[in-house]
């Protein structure tokens, strides 16, 4: 019965990526989801990890943090 998010909360996301998918592609989708909302957090879930979009992002396709699911 309380509000779970505020018009100051921001905005989490999880996309199921199935497939690989290149630095550009997720700069511009990174870009796009971010003219929706200012602040928004995107998990994407392969079929063996996850890993943040923006770190990916950052990284230019180097080093990110995987999460395992085990």
């Amino acid at each position: 019965g309380r509000p779970a998010a505020s018009p100051s909360s921001d905005l989490d996301l999880v996309i199921f990526a199935p497939k690989p998918f290149d630095v550009h592609f997720a700069r511009n989708l990174l870009s796009s989801l971010r003219s929706v909302s200012r602040s928004i957090d995107v998990i994407v879930e392969t079929l063996t990890c996850g890993f943040l979009l923006e770190e990916y992002v950052s990284s230019a396709g180097g080093k990110v943090l995987l999460r395992s699911y085990d």
